[in-house]
């Protein structure tokens, strides 16, 4: 399932337990990224430079979460829910 935001150009990737983040345009510049859990605890957060990431995350218990991209001043805000190895929902 792809998610595309027309402002950001961004496209989320599930499967399974692995989150694909593609950034479509051509830009180098480092993205930060993090993931939340439903009462703010950061579960995960790291930062990479060019288009594409892998981010497994089996290790994520069923429940609600945030993926937050930040890229100079953007910030960009993914709840979505994980239940049994699958997301069920992502939206902004």
């Amino acid at each position: 399932m792809y998610l595309n935001t027309s402002t950001d150009s961004i496209v989320i990737n599930k499967i399974e337990d692995i989150l694909v983040i593609e950034l479509k345009d051509n830009n180098s510049k480092e993205t930060v990224y993090s993931i939340k859990s439903e009462n703010d605890r950061v579960i995960r957060q790291g930062r990479f430079s060019g288009q594409i990431i892998q981010l497994c995350l089996s290790h994520l218990a069923s429940g609600y979460y945030k993926l937050f991209l930040s890229r100079e001043d953007n910030i960009v805000t993914y709840p979505f829910e994980k239940q049994s190895g699958q997301f069920l929902a992502m939206g902004r």
